[in-house]
């Protein structure tokens, strides 16, 4: 493997990997795939209460450098607390991680008093939201960023303007980008699409009555296999299981 257990928790900041070392000793992380001695790695995160998370990490080495950058689809998207479990697991599949009382009691105390605490926070609702107003012509495609506050019979006071370079985190939704992509392709006349990361095919059945063919590549095997149910009778749509990187070039 490129990478050992301590260029995992050199990483992330020391609550993340202990976040991340929950996540694979529950037994979270399923169907992974790794690739060419761990350069690609892809897995599925279970998760109650939502769709599973999807993780793809890329590792590479230049001289005595290190390099691993992990993509979630979690609210943190880039080495959270997911893709240290995904690496971990990797190890593992592997029998690279080693055993022993100082492995298996790596989850700190700070961890397990703060998480009740945690768990509270991922239950209560927002007092706040972002908002996006999506605002289409024949030309472009605008974004307007609002934050309003939530009330309690489920609607929103006015907006008022809000700065998305301030942003941390997240990204603006699914709908938005989709619209965007059909701006581009009305713009400039595009009848095919590429995507890199099926996930559940959510863009790919969006996009299927707007394009006369879909390529859309997955690393996953089993998100892949899920994606061909959906669109078996899409005559329009290819899926492709295997590394973008590698497909790409085919």
């Amino acid at each position: 493997m490129l990478y050992g257990l301590a260029d995992i928790e050199a990483l992330v900041a020391p609550q993340l990997f202990d976040d991340g070392w929950q996540w694979f000793t529950d037994g979270r992380v399923t169907a992974p795939s790794v690739l060419r001695g761990g350069e690609v790695v892809a897995a599925i995160i279970r998760r109650s209460g939502g769709r599973p998370l999807r993780v793809y990490i890329r590792a590479r080495t230049q001289g005595d450098e290190l390099t691993i950058q992990g993509d979630c689809t979690c609210a943190r998207r880039t080495n959270c607390e997911h893709v240290v479990a995904v690496l971990l697991q990797a190890l593992q599949e592997r029998g690279e991680l080693a055993s022993g009382p100082d492995t298996a009691g790596r989850l700190t105390s700070a961890k397990r008093e703060t998480q009740s605490t945690f768990d509270l926070r991922q239950r209560s609702q927002p007092a706040q939201a972002l908002l996006f107003a999506l605002i289409v012509d024949d030309e472009q495609t605008l974004v307007e960023t609002v934050v309003a506050r939530r009330l309690k019979n489920g609607r929103y006071t006015p907006g008022q303007p809000f700065d998305p370079r301030s942003v941390q985190r997240g990204l603006p939704p699914h709908i938005v980008k989709q619209q965007t992509i059909k701006t581009y392709a009305k713009r400039f006349g595009l009848h095919i699409l590429v995507e890199t990361g099926t996930y559940y095919g959510d863009m790919v059945e969006a996009m299927k009555g707007h394009f006369d063919q879909i390529y859309s590549i997955e690393l996953s095997r089993e998100l892949y296999e899920t994606a061909q149910k959906r669109f078996k009778r899409a005559k329009n749509v290819e899926l492709i299981c295997g590394d973008s990187a590698v497909e790409l070039g085919n």
